[in-house]
C-alpha cells in the first residue's frame, strides 16, 4: 500500500511547493492593498469572517487547495514553455547562420547535412542530445541482426545494394552501408517521438526500473517547478524591499540545472531499458520488419542489366562530383578569406561583401 502511495505523494509535492511560493509572492505584492480592502470591500470582510468562523485548520486546507490549483497550472505550463524557448535559442540561431553560409559560400551539401543534425523539439524535450549516437547504433544493430537472421529481410536489403557495395561476408554489414539503404535518421526521430510510451510499457514488467524512473522524474519536476516559481517571488521581493533579493534568481537557475540533470538520469533509465530490449516500441518493431522499414533506395534487381550498370556509373560519377564540389568550395572559401585579409591589411577596414545569387 505504501509503495502505491509514494508516487502519488511525489506528484503532490511539486504543485504544492510551487503554489505556496506563488501565493507568497502574490501576498507580498498585494499586502498593502489587501489591508485597505479588508476594511472597505464587503467580499474581503466576508472571507475574513468565514475564516475566523471555521478556524485555522479549515482555512489552511482552503489555502492548500488554492496553492495546489495554482501550482498545478504553473508546473504543467511554465517549465515546458521554458524548455521550448531554450530549444529555440539553441537551434534557430544556428540554423540561421547555416542558411547564411549557403548564400555566402554555396555550401549546399554540408549545410544541409548540418541542418539535418539539429535536434528536433521532441528530441530536446525527451531524449538528450547525447543519446542520438546510441540510438543510431541501436537502429544499425537491429538492421544488421535482421539481415543476418531473416532471409526475407536480407533479400530485400541486398537487393538495394550495388555490386561494388556488396560485402565480402554477408553476415558483416557496416553502418555506412546500412545508412545508404535505410533511412536511419527517420527511424531515430520516430523512436524519440514514441519514447513517451516507454513508462507505460515498463509498468508491471520492470517495477524497479519504473520506480527509479518515476523517482528521478518527480525530483526533476520538483526542482523545475520550484526554480521557475522562485523567479517571480524574487522579483516581487526586490520590487518591495531590496535589490539584493534578485540573487535568489541565481539559486533558481542552479536549481533548474540540477533538475535538468535529474531529468537526464530518468531518461537514461528509460533508454537503457529500450537498448537492453526489456521493453519494445512500435517504432522499433518497424525497423525489424522489412515491409515497414523506410528504405532510401528502390529494388535494383528488377532493373535491366544495362540500366543497373548505368545506375552504378551514375553513383560513381555523383560521388566524384560531390568530392570535386567540396574541393571547389574549400578553394573558394580560402580565396575569399585571403582576399578579405589582404583588403583589410591595405584599407584598414573590412570590405562590404556582395552576395551573388547566381548558382
Amino acid at each position: 500500500m505504501l509503495a502505491n502511495l509514494f508516487p502519488a505523494l511525489r506528484d503532490l509535492r511539486t504543485p504544492l511547493a510551487s503554489g505556496y511560493i506563488l501565493l507568497a509572492a502574490i501576498y507580498v505584492a498585494m499586502f498593502e492593498k489587501l489591508k485597505r480592502l479588508a476594511d472597505q470591500d464587503i467580499l474581503i470582510k466576508d472571507i475574513v469572517g468565514v475564516s475566523k468562523y471555521v478556524g485555522s485548520g479549515a482555512t489552511l486546507a482552503c489555502v492548500t487547495f488554492l496553492a495546489f490549483l495554482l501550482g498545478s497550472m504553473w508546473s504543467d505550463s511554465i517549465p515546458a514553455a521554458l524548455r521550448w524557448l531554450t530549444w529555440l535559442a539553441l537551434t534557430k540561431p544556428r540554423e540561421y547562420f547555416l542558411m547564411r553560409s549557403i548564400r555566402r559560400h554555396l555550401l549546399f551539401d554540408k549545410v544541409a547535412a548540418a541542418i539535418a543534425e539539429l535536434p528536433t523539439r521532441n528530441e530536446s524535450l525527451f531524449f538528450g542530445r547525447r543519446y542520438r549516437e546510441q540510438l543510431r547504433q541501436l537502429v544499425c544493430n537491429l538492421v544488421r541482426r535482421e539481415v543476418r537472421d531473416n532471409a526475407d529481410y536480407s533479400r530485400e536489403f541486398f537487393a538495394r545494394l550495388y555490386e561494388r557495395e556488396m560485402p565480402n561476408n554477408d553476415s558483416i554489414v557496416y553502418d555506412s552501408v546500412i545508412e545508404r539503404v535505410v533511412d536511419v535518421r527517420r527511424h531515430i526521430d520516430e523512436i524519440v517521438a514514441d519514447a513517451k510510451n516507454i513508462p507505460a510499457r515498463l509498468l508491471g514488467k520492470e517495477s524497479d526500473t519504473w520506480n527509479s524512473w518515476d523517482r528521478l522524474r518527480a525530483e526533476a519536476e520538483f526542482r523545475a517547478g520550484v526554480a521557475t516559481s522562485l523567479i517571480p517571488f524574487s522579483i516581487v521581493l526586490a520590487w518591495n524591499s531590496s535589490n539584493w533579493y534578485l540573487l535568489i534568481i541565481l539559486a533558481a537557475v542552479h536549481l533548474w540545472i540540477l533538475g535538468e540533470r535529474k531529468g537526464a538520469e530518468a531518461l537514461g533509465n528509460l533508454y537503457e531499458s529500450l537498448v537492453a530490449e526489456r521493453v519494445t516500441l512500435s517504432s522499433v518493431d518497424n525497423v525489424k520488419n522489412f515491409q515497414h522499414v523506410t528504405w532510401l533506395r528502390a529494388d535494383t534487381t528488377n532493373v535491366p542489366p544495362e540500366s543497373r550498370e548505368n545506375l552504378r556509373i551514375s553513383a560513381m560519377v555523383r560521388e566524384r562530383e560531390e568530392a570535386e564540389r567540396a574541393r571547389q568550395d574549400a578553394l573558394k572559401l580560402a580565396e575569399s578569406r585571403q582576399a578579405k585579409g589582404s583588403a583589410i591589411s591595405e584599407n584598414g577596414q573590412e570590405p562590404e561583401s556582395k552576395i551573388d545569387g547566381s548558382t
